[in-house]
Formats: structure tokens, sequence, C-alpha cells
């Protein structure tokens, strides 16, 4: 049986703040695969959520060995969906949840069933960093800030698409 660890978020843009959970997961679950799984807001239009698949590959093909995690491709708004989606394409897997001490698990659909289901990694969020700081510092051009919270290769990705700049 292989072993998964989801790691679920907007990761838009992906940060320094996403590897200290996903490093934090692997020193309880060293063996797990990681499954980055971007998920897509009522917001999102096609065109940002192919942004953030890519800005994911970018940011993370530095930093983890190859075989050590998966970038999903796969467009969800609830994680019921996705962990659905997960159980169905990767049979015979298990798997673990991380979330962070600000998840509020009560409100996910189906949660009794996650819950009973899975394990859970907590992550206590400990870094101040987040999406909206880093791309309140790219509308304002400030991209040095930028790159104190992500990769330079990500920063280059917004630069050269514009991304999170006022209409």
């Amino acid at each position: 049986m292989i072993k998964y660890s989801i790691f679920a978020g907007k990761f838009n843009p992906p940060h320094y703040g996403h590897c200290f959970a996903i490093d934090k997961a692997l020193v309880v679950n060293p063996e797990n695969i990681i499954l980055i799984c971007p998920y897509i807001d009522n917001s999102m239009s096609e065109e940002q959520y192919n942004n953030v698949l890519t800005m994911s590959k970018l940011f993370f093909v530095n930093l983890y060995l190859e075989d050590s995690y998966k970038i999903i491709n796969y467009r969800y708004s609830q994680f019921a969906d996705l962990l659905e989606y997960l159980t169905i394409t990767l049979k015979q897997a298990s798997f673990n949840i991380i979330i962070d001490n600000n998840t509020k698990l009560s409100e996910w659909k189906k949660y009794n069933r996650i819950i009973d289901e899975n394990t859970f990694t907590i992550i206590k969020r400990d870094l101040n960093i987040n999406g909206s700081m880093i791309r309140s510092l790219c509308e304002n051009k400030e991209y040095d800030g930028a790159t104190k919270h992500t990769s330079e290769e990500v920063i280059e990705y917004v630069k050269t698409n514009n991304l999170y700049q006022r209409s």
C-alpha cells in the first residue's frame, strides 16, 4: 500500500510557509509521498488556476526530490471531492492529511467520515507568510520583498505574466 500525505491549499502563490508544513509532515511520515493539491475557489478563472499550477511546479521542483511529491491537477472546491477523486485514482493507498491549526474541520463537507477514515498531521502555523502578503508586495512591484517568501522562479513568472497587478 502506498502512503500519501495530502496538502491542499490555494498556493496562490506557493511560498516557504508551505515548505514549512511539508517539512514538518515529512518528519512525522518520512515515507509518504506528498500530494500538493491546489484548490479552486469560485472567484478563480481557468487561467488563474493554470497560473497556480505553473507556479507550484516552478516552486516545488527545486525543493523536493522528484519522486517525493506530486502536484495534483484536479479542480475541486470541497476537500471531500478531492479525497474521493484521490481514493478512486490512487487505488490501494492510505492518506494522511496535512492541515494547519487554523483549519476548521467541522466546516468540511463529510468531515465526520474524513476524520474517521484518515490520519492527520496538524501543523502549527509559526511563520508569518501568506499568499495575500506576497500578492500585495507584487501588486506594488516590491519583488525583492516577495522573494524573501517565495522563489525567484515564481516571482519571475509573476512579473512575466503581470500577475497580481490592478486592472
